[in-house]
């Protein structure tokens, strides 16, 4: 199994001053991903796109996307992206580049899905962080 950590920590969005008061407004650093986890298993061909954060969250079982080729994880308890996993090799190998960013375009969509809109803005950045590294995760998988 091939393995890529990235390291995916963002700066906290801020406001720009409203009438001579500046206002900070961030989301939590616990729903920042702060690591990518790309796992390449060349055996069953799925490419394993796991997002860390500061704290360790039990998971909820694989779910379906609107992309029936690309399932998502999430957080048991916040519901935040915990992992995206997408079957490479039965597409073929040819079309990494393809589905990189049909899976970035599937976390997008799975983003406006979320009921609660703080799970929206971590999908986003979530999906942020995989654009971001695109290119870092074809080679890993392409090798």
């Amino acid at each position: 199994m091939k393995q890529l950590t990235i390291s995916a920590f963002r700066d906290p969005p801020c406001q720009p001053l409203i009438q001579s008061l500046g206002i900070h407004v961030a989301m939590s650093p616990y729903f920042f991903p702060e690591r990518l986890d790309c796992q390449y298993d060349p055996i069953t061909g799925s490419l394993t796109i796991n997002f860390r954060y500061l704290d360790d969250e039990p998971a909820q079982g694989y779910v379906e996307t609107r992309d029936p080729r690309v399932r998502v994880r999430q957080g048991k308890h916040t519901g935040r992206l915990l992992a995206v996993q997408v079957p490479v090799e039965r597409h073929g190998i040819e079309h990494v580049q393809v589905m990189t960013s049909e899976i970035a375009g599937a976390i997008e969509r799975a983003a406006s899905d979320q009921a609660d809109p703080r799970r929206g803005a971590n999908f986003r950045l979530a999906e942020q962080a995989l654009r971001e590294n695109k290119n870092r995760i074809e080679d890993l998988v392409t090798a």
